[in-house]
């Protein structure tokens, strides 16, 4: 058990009678002495990484006198700007993730010309552009993540990689958005994307001032669907499981019909995918539905034929539509790679016309 001693304006600490030098743990801290076993206190660097020594002036009214001088962790606001601390105590640099949020602390590179050498190390939060890309940081220094920032009178979106959306439409809800060169959202204008122009009205919901004709269906099925459909067949059919494909794409209007059904139109409801916003897969060309080919009626199930396929396009890395919880879709299969929905092709392809001109270059086929 040590003592601490002060010596005029500095205190020291002495275990077995030998001043404690260096990095020192003293009840469950970490305090620093230099080579004459003085305190240091404040920003201290040590083998090129930096530390804070909480000062006297850095006590709160309730704590005691003697409650300072050990390294500081966690978040601490100094001199009116955050900085992170590990839990030995070093100053943390770059992108942080705390608590299932990302933030990030100034690195020593990314001064500008005419700051201050020391000017690092703390929390960045608005706009900044990190290796070429724009980030949006909150007040509380956390990063937007696929949400909407209204700036200066404009909006900006922050996509689900956290990069704000440039030069492209990004689909939001089923709306569509184009986002110009800055980052902010096209309002009551024309813009040109993919080739076709575009209106965005006053909300920048855009439409197509001039539909292409035949509207924006795939003429195929996806060529990775394809070979994987065709393992399928061949794999049933070694089984004793022998299928017939029923239907492989849809087109908008094939598929509003469908979503009548139970609806406007007579009979049960059997998807509640509508054709008009591209909600079903098998508009996009990644999807396709069958039926048992064995001379028994082609949806009997007594035999649990089709959980007995379903089980074996599964093991393909097919969804099955068995599996769903709304509405079960047995004799259904489909990609997996986005979803059960079609959210994130509407997203990233907007329509499917567009999604299947990437199909003969994309390495994912």
């Amino acid at each position: 058990m040590g003592n601490w001693e002060k010596q005029g304006s500095v205190w020291q600490y002495r275990e077995s009678g030998v001043l404690s030098t260096g990095w020192t743990l003293i009840d469950g801290k970490w305090y620093l002495f230099d080579a004459a076993g003085n305190m240091k206190l404040g920003w201290q660097k040590e083998k090129d990484r930096w530390y804070y020594l909480k000062q006297a002036a850095d006590r709160k009214p309730a704590e005691a006198k003697n409650d300072y001088g050990y390294t500081l962790t966690g978040w601490q606001q100094l001199d009116g700007k955050w900085y992170y601390f590990g839990s030995d105590g070093s100053m943390q640099l770059g992108w942080q993730k705390i608590k299932d949020r990302w933030y990030y602390l100034k690195q020593e590179s990314d001064r500008k010309a005419g700051e201050a050498k020391n000017d690092y190390g703390f929390m960045l939060i608005g706009w900044q552009q990190l290796n070429g890309k724009w980030f949006f940081f909150h007040e509380d220094g956390s990063m937007a993540v696929y949400e909407w920032i209204k700036d200066k009178g404009k909006w900006y979106f922050l996509r689900s990689n956290c990069e704000m959306a440039r030069n492209q439409m990004r689909s939001y809800k089923g709306k569509s958005y184009y986002f110009k060169a800055d980052g902010s959202m096209a309002v009551s204008e024309s813009v040109s994307w993919n080739g076709e122009r575009y209106r965005a009205d006053k909300d920048g919901v855009c439409l197509e001032e001039r539909p292409a004709p035949g509207g924006h269906n795939v003429s195929r099925l996806h060529p990775r669907l394809k070979r994987l459909q065709k393992k399928l067949i061949a794999q049933c059919a070694a089984r004793g499981l022998p299928i017939r494909i029923t239907q492989e794409v849809r087109t908008a209007e094939e598929q509003d019909a469908l979503y009548a059904l139970g609806r406007t139109a007579g009979g049960s409801i059997v998807t509640n995918a509508r054709g008009s916003s591209y909600s079903s897969h098998h508009q996009w060309g990644t999807a396709f539905d069958f039926c048992r080919d064995d001379g028994k009626p082609p949806y009997e199930n007594g035999d649990r034929f089709f959980e007995k396929v379903g089980a074996m396009g599964k093991a393909l890395g097919l969804e099955w539509g068995g599996d769903w919880k709304s509405i079960v879709d047995m004799p259904h299969f489909q990609l997996s790679d986005w979803g059960s929905g079609t959210a994130k092709l509407k997203e990233l392809y907007v329509s499917p016309d567009r999604f299947e001109k990437t199909w003969e270059t994309r390495i994912l086929l």
